[in-house]
This record gives structure tokens, C-alpha cells and sequence, in this order.
């Protein structure tokens, strides 16, 4: 990972106290760590006093090195018996389990998630190469009759070769590891292009998978912008690119891939509506409300910022959530009694300010969580409840990415579903009832890839697919099974036992 400390790289796994000299982290090509490009600082979003790390930016011309060597290492890769690439992974998935520690506080301390948040996304990762370690030996073929005399018909699954992984700041860990996992399970070469916002943990994940066994040049770690990132989505040598990130990005990956033929996996966000029905427990129903928009610091493509709610349930749900706003304290990501850290950049935080400056203006009744607990300078926006928005409010119809949550006044269920459904994204949706025609109704209705009763809107699990329909995703799903739709492609053979 190139943190420069020599005492720290006596161990493989890098204790956090070794990051108290803000380590240097750089991109790896082939194993050799690269040196020249311009440095940026790694700031603590929870104490913008704290450089925690200086990034060497890659020089956008290594793009080209960088693509010719995970094509030369491809064949390597492939071609390894598939026990080996097995435990490779399942070993990968144990290192980044032990290494849990330091990885989750890196992603506090750069990205600004609370620890146990941290912890979680990591124990993820684990769990998703685990499973894709499994995923290696169920790989099949199919097997048909033929319409013509001794003939038999194969269809075969093959890797599709150099794969490239453009991944945001929002889950450096977890991210990057559910498109490395099925790309390497499948038998592809990869670049991972993390964000350069949170390169320390995805460094420090790339690390345990190296270490775990796969051969450097398999797997390419560059660290840069979005010049780097360009240069790489036009490269002719890249056979598919999956990004996660910002509609803007995904469009021009889009425009870049039209050139080369690159296959496309895009998951592009969300404006998740909730709906809470006149029969809903009202104390359940805010707290999952509540959870949905606040956890992760409203950071999530999968959170909810909009809640339909109808009149029947309107007044007790509102007492209940306004309590629940109150019990999320905003501070630092590592201290015990916060429930969320700061948002991740000053960035990020002027645009969350410019929408709720906007919503005070209007006039909306708010409701606010406690005053941080922090006294350092960071990107802290505690969290804000507005109510009786307007549908065509932004608040009602933008991504904020940030803790703020909306609710909307409807009659009934079709009203909810008319507003959510207008929404050109379609990630995901859920619902709060008791009643099961309602939830049926829902399930048929919603315009989402992923649909939620009773639960949170956020959350994925390894072994079902993952992704939204409309403008939130593009190509093939992501986890299980289905991964296999874009990280392979299909060979049809016809074989007759008879010559010509």
C-alpha cells in the first residue's frame, strides 16, 4: 500500500498507531509502488486540522502502462486451477477479517463513518469475497441436444479479461470489494480506480487481498482524479468498466465506453421513497424512517429522504420521529455516544447547507438532532427533519446525500406510489404496513430494483443481486450469482461426433 513507515511494514497488518505519522499512499502497478505525481492531503472530515495522509496521484499517463500489464497478467490468472483461485479468495476474506481494526478506523478517520458502521462495512467485505470464493466452484456450463444428426451443443462461460473498477467515497471498503471479488472469482485481471477522496482503506484492502496471494500484477491499485479515471474508461485495452457514483461520471464512462465496445455495469444512485400506511406501528415506522435517512450520515444511494405518509397515521408517526431525531448525536466517528460522523468534504457539506437554507426559507416546520459533539472543525450537519413538504420541493425530488429527511402529506397508498414512482431513479423502496394487499400492491407497483417491507431501504446482502432499474443502474446486477452476467461472457459450441 506504500504507507512509507518502515516499522509499520515489518507486519502485514498495519497497526493503526503506525498511521500517526499521516502514512503516504500510493498507486502499485505490477508491485512496484509509483512514486512521481502530484500529492494531495487526506484531511479527517471530523477535524479538518488533521492531515491523515498524503495521496501520490498517479500520472494519467501510467493509465496505459497499467492496462497492458493486467492484459499480460490475464492469462495467468484464468488459466489458474480453480481450488487454488478458491482459497486465495476464501484466504482474502480472512485477512480483511483480521485486519478489521485498522481498516474500519481508517475509513473513520477518512471518510467520516462512525466506527461501528466502519466495522460493519468491513466485516462485509469479508463476507463478500468469502462468498465469492465459493462462487468460484459453482461456475457451469449448459449442455443441449442438437436439431442436426450426432451433434452436440455447449455453451461455455469465460472471463472477459481486463476489468476496470471505478468506486466513491461512500463505501471505500465494501464497494471495491464486491466488484473485485466477482471479477477475480471469475478469472479477470482488474484495475481498481478507487475514489481519491478515501484511498487509505481501499489501499489497506488491496493490500490483505495481495497478501492473501493474488499475483500483483492481477490486481492494479492507481490512485488519482478524474483525469485518471478518463483516461482509463477510453482506454482500448479495458474489456469492461463497473462504477459506482455520480449520474455525471456514469454518463461520461458511458460516452467513453461507446468508443472502445467496453462492457457496462453503472449504479448511479437513488431517491429512495419510504411509505408509511395508516395501519404501520408508529414508534416502528419512525425509527426505521429514521435509520434509513440518518445512518451513514445520509451518505447512502439506498437511503430514504422521503417519507409518504398518510393522514390516518400523520400525527403519532411525527411525534415518534421527531424523538427519534433527537437521539442521533453528530461528532467525532470514534467516539462511542455518536451516532454520525461528519459529512465526508467541505464539498459535500455546502451543497447539504445550500438545500437546507433553501427549506428554511419556506418556511417548513424542522426539527433538528443535538448540537455535535465535537469541538474541532469539521463537516458536521447535524440531522434535519422538514415536514408537509411540497412534492416538487427539491427536497422531495433531489439526491442530498446528506442527513436530511422529508416527509410528504398523501390521502393513500396510490398518491405515494404516483410520487414515488415520478422519480427518474429506481434503486430501491419501501413501505411500512400490516395490511398484506397493501404490500402486495407495493411489490407489484414500485418502480425499484430493490423493495423493502418493514425494514430499512439501505442494506445488501452477498449471495442476492444488487441494483435499481430506471436511470439508478445500467448492465447486469451486482453480488451473487448474477455477477456472472457481466464478469463472463458466453461461447456457444457445436461438436459432431461424425466428421463433415
Amino acid at each position: 500500500m506504500g504507507m512509507g513507515v518502515a516499522k509499520c511494514r515489518q507486519t502485514r497488518s498495519i497497526p493503526w498507531s503506525c498511521f500517526m505519522t499521516a502514512p503516504r499512499i500510493r498507486s502499485r502497478i505490477a508491485g512496484e509502488w509509483l512514486e512521481h505525481g502530484h500529492v494531495h492531503e487526506i484531511r479527517n472530515p471530523a477535524d479538518t486540522a488533521e492531515t491523515v495522509a498524503t495521496a501520490v496521484f498517479a500520472e494519467p499517463s501510467e493509465a496505459d502502462r497499467a492496462v497492458w500489464n493486467a492484459r499480460s497478467a490475464f492469462d495467468l490468472w484464468r488459466r489458474m486451477p480453480l481450488m487454488q483461485r478458491s482459497h486465495i479468495l476464501f484466504s482474502a476474506s480472512r485477512r480483511i477479517g483480521e485486519r478489521s481494526q485498522s481498516i474500519a478506523r481508517s475509513i473513520s478517520r477518512e471518510q467520516g463513518k462512525v466506527l461501528p458502521e466502519a466495522m460493519g462495512e468491513v466485516q462485509r467485505a469479508s463476507d463478500i469475497f468469502a462468498y465469492f470464493a465459493g462462487e468460484v466452484l459453482r461456475m457451469h456450463g449448459e449442455h443441449y441436444p442438437s436439431t442436426r444428426v450426432n451433434t452436440e451443443i455447449e455453451v461455455v462461460r469465460e472471463p472477459v479479461g481486463v476489468v476496470l473498477a471505478i468506486t466513491p467515497w461512500n463505501f471505500p471498503v465494501a464497494i471495491p470489494a464486491t466488484k473485485m471479488a466477482a471479477a477475480l472469482a471469475y478469472g479477470n485481471s482488474v484495475i481498481l480506480k478507487p475514489s481519491e477522496v478515501t484511498p487509505i482503506s481501499t489501499s489497506l484492502l488491496v493490500e490483505a487481498i495481495v497478501d492473501a496471494g493474488v499475483p500483483e500484477s492481477v490486481l492494479t491499485l492507481l490512485i488519482g482524479g478524474g483525469q485518471l479515471g478518463g483516461e482509463l474508461a477510453r482506454h482500448p485495452g479495458v474489456d469492461a468498466i463497473s462504477f459506482t457514483g455520480s449520474m455525471e461520471t456514469g454518463r461520461s464512462i458511458r460516452r467513453a465506453a461507446a468508443e472502445t465496445d467496453a462492457e457496462l455495469q453503472l449504479e448511479l444512485g437513488g431517491k429512495n421513497a419510504w411509505i408509511v400506511l395508516d395501519d404501520a406501528d408508529p414508534a416502528l415506522a419512525a425509527r426505521i424512517a429514521a435509520e434509513s435517512a440518518f445512518l451513514g450520515t445520509g451518505q447512502r444511494c439506498t437511503a430514504s429522504s422521503m417519507v409518504l405518509v398518510t393522514p390516518g397515521i400523520r400525527g403519532a408517526f411525527l411525534d415518534h420521529l421527531r424523538e427519534e431525531v433527537a437521539r442521533f448525536t453528530t461528532g467525532d466517528p470514534l467516539d462511542p455516544e455518536v451516532r454520525i460522523g461528519p459529512l465526508v468534504s467541505a464539498a459535500q457539506r455546502d451543497k447539504v447547507e445550500t438545500y437546507l437554507q433553501q427549506a428554511r426559507a419556506v418556511g417548513y416546520r424542522m426539527t433538528t438532532g443535538p448540537a455535535p459533539r465535537s469541538s474541532r472543525a469539521g463537516y458536521f450537519v447535524v440531522p434535519h427533519l422538514f415536514e408537509s413538504v411540497e412534492q416538487e420541493d427539491p427536497l422531495a425530488t433531489d439526491e442530498i446525500f446528506g442527513p436530511v429527511l422529508a416527509t410528504i402529506d398523501v390521502p393513500n397508498l396510490d398518491a405515494a406510489l404516483m410520487i414515488a414512482n415520478r422519480s427518474p431513479y429506481g434503486l430501491s423502496g419501501g413501505i411500512c404496513t400490516q395490511s398484506l394487499d397493501a404490500v402486495q400492491k407495493f411489490k407489484r407497483e414500485i418502480e425499484a430494483g430493490i423493495v423493502t417491507v418493514n425494514l430499512p431501504t439501505a442494506g445488501s446482502e452477498p449471495h442476492v443481486p444488487f441494483g435499481g432499474i430506471k436511470q439508478s443502474s445500467h448492465g447486469p446486477r451486482e453480488l451473487s450469482g448474477h455477477a456472472a452476467s457481466f464478469f463472463t461472457r458466453t461461447r456457444t459450441i457445436y461438436i459432431s461426433s461424425v466428421p463433415a
